[in-house]
């Protein structure tokens, strides 16, 4: 029972996960196989929906199906990387999707500890699937620009913007375009490449400060 509480929770919170994605609770050979065994049952007895695509493994929610639920799942796989990523040491301290500020809406913002002494790394999240013109660079220069920001709770400095994009290239020539767009703005294509080493380059030297968080 405590599993099948722990793995509602993890819905409500994500909104679509997979049991790759579960199984990162289940530290054991056949975590795996478990959390697949699990959440099966629990789409038997109607505790959550699921659905494929192809041969793929099932994705699981709770009530109908969003439109955007493939927006919703990249979120997911990017919390997960993330976790699987980190070190004893390190830890989520805070973490959000969709955020609002006075230019739009971020897909995230995320605090995350990286070292012991409590020095970590704060950031805003853009997943970009690549299919529409991207203009968060000149929004969240202006939103740097503005001031508004050091109003917000976490406002002691700005956080980067982390980019998950098929077209890292081109928009990191738009951040260049200016030295603190080029500050700011991590651009990757694939989490999987190190979240954590595209966000604390060597100059950072550990990132901003989340003590306290």
């Amino acid at each position: 029972m405590q599993r099948i509480d722990h793995i509602l929770s993890l819905v409500q919170k994500h909104k679509y996960i997979t049991p790759s994605m579960v199984a990162y609770y289940y530290r054991f050979p056949s975590g795996h196989n478990k959390a697949q065994q699990i959440m099966g049952k629990m789409a038997k007895d109607n505790l959550i929906n699921r659905f494929r695509i192809g041969r793929k493994e099932y994705i699981y929610h709770q009530g109908q199906r969003s439109t955007k639920w493939r927006h919703w799942l990249k979120l997911s796989w990017f919390h997960f990387v993330l976790l699987n990523e980190l070190k004893s040491w390190q830890k989520i301290l805070f973490w959000q999707t969709e955020v609002k500020y006075p230019f739009g809406i971020a897909d995230g913002f995320y605090m995350v500890q990286t070292t012991i002494d409590g020095a970590g790394v704060m950031f805003f999240l853009e997943i970009d699937n690549g299919n529409n013109s991207f203009d968060k660079v000149e929004k969240y220069l202006a939103y740097y620009q503005g001031g508004a920001w050091a109003n917000e709770w976490w406002g002691q400095s700005f956080p980067l913007v982390l980019v998950i994009t098929p077209q890292a290239g081109l928009i990191q020539s738009t951040a260049n375009k200016s030295e603190k767009g080029k500050a700011l703005f991590r651009i990757i294509e694939d989490p999987n490449d190190g979240i954590l080493k595209s966000l604390l380059r060597e100059s950072d030297k550990g990132g901003v400060s989340c003590e306290g968080f």
